[in-house]
């Protein structure tokens, strides 16, 4: 009577184990990085902070004029009119992959000068870190 009762308890034990939260793992293909500046009209400016990127895709060093800040390892988005619906914040934390060839641009922008750095690059698969 006690092995009858004793087994699917054992069962339940060892199933209810694999069940467990995992703590989220950043992709390796992902990147991290950092949305530095949201200015108007689509103008985003992003910091790499982590991850193995090519440097022909960054600015290894840029001042933004407006605010003399210099930033390492940024970029400005390639495809505002889709990163615009991702919800990132400034100064929000999220990855992200480079997609090639990047996405096509698809939306009419505002011509509202934001400093940016020079490179532009593509950013996909956006997913804010909390």
């Amino acid at each position: 009577m006690k092995r009858s009762i004793l087994l699917p308890i054992i069962f339940l034990l060892f199933a209810g184990t694999s069940f467990y939260c995992h703590p989220k793992k950043v992709n390796p293909d992902h990147l991290t990085g950092k949305l530095v500046i949201n200015g108007a009209c689509g103008q985003y400016v992003v910091q790499v902070v982590s991850g193995s990127i090519d440097p022909k895709r960054i600015a290894s060093s840029w001042t933004d004029t407006f605010s003399h800040i210099t930033y390492t390892n940024v970029f400005r988005v390639a495809n505002s009119c889709t990163f615009g619906g991702e919800g990132v914040a400034k100064d929000q934390l999220f990855t992200f992959t480079i997609p090639d060839p990047g996405p096509v641009q698809d939306c009419f922008l505002c011509q509202i000068y934001v400093p940016t750095p020079p490179v532009s690059t593509p950013v996909t698969n956006v997913q804010v870190l909390k």
